[in-house]
């Protein structure tokens, strides 16, 4: 017996549309590669390298790594870790605020304009210490709390004797 010739309803395809959509999809793996992954990488490393040497934030080496972690991409999965260890790396090259910021009160021994002050100094500083707290207005804002709070403090306990006769926030 001899097999019959193959019919048209039975003819094998060709593979070139499977084989255009396997290449499609390599293309499509290949081209989504994280922008930002090799810059975040790097500015990571430098980041700890320098950290585990005990430098600080306005260490030179640290101008690098900025420069890595602005220069990952918005889009980048690695985007908002970046922004964050950046704003952080600036909130530390900061001057530093004076102490104290504020002094610990105890309710019903101060006049209530002191209080006041204290409870004020203490809200602005809680304000600078998240996540990048204010901008630059804040950490004056806290600075002139802080010289108010330290006049009224001066004055309650010393009177008038050594602020120079008057309160001069």
């Amino acid at each position: 017996m001899t097999p019959a010739p193959p019919s048209a309803l039975h003819r094998p395809r060709p593979r070139l549309p499977g084989a255009l959509a396997g290449l499609a999809w390599v293309l499509l793996v290949l081209g989504c590669e994280d922008p930002g992954a090799g810059r975040w990488s790097r500015a990571r490393a430098a980041y700890q390298a320098l950290v585990d040497q005990g430098e600080g934030p306005r260490a030179a080496g640290f101008d690098a790594v900025l420069e890595d972690l602005d220069a990952v991409p918005a889009g980048s999965a690695h985007a908002a870790e970046a922004r964050r260890l950046a704003q952080a790396i600036r909130a530390g090259r900061q001057p530093a605020l004076r102490t104290p910021l504020a002094m610990v009160p105890t309710p019903g021994t101060r006049p209530g304009d002191l209080e006041a002050a204290l409870a004020e100094c203490a809200r602005l500083a809680g304000r600078l210490g998240q996540d990048g707290g204010v901008g630059p207005g804040g950490r004056e804002a806290l600075e002139a709390c802080r010289r108010k709070a330290e006049l009224l403090d001066i004055h309650f306990a010393h009177g008038s004797e050594h602020d120079g006769g008057g309160l001069q926030p």
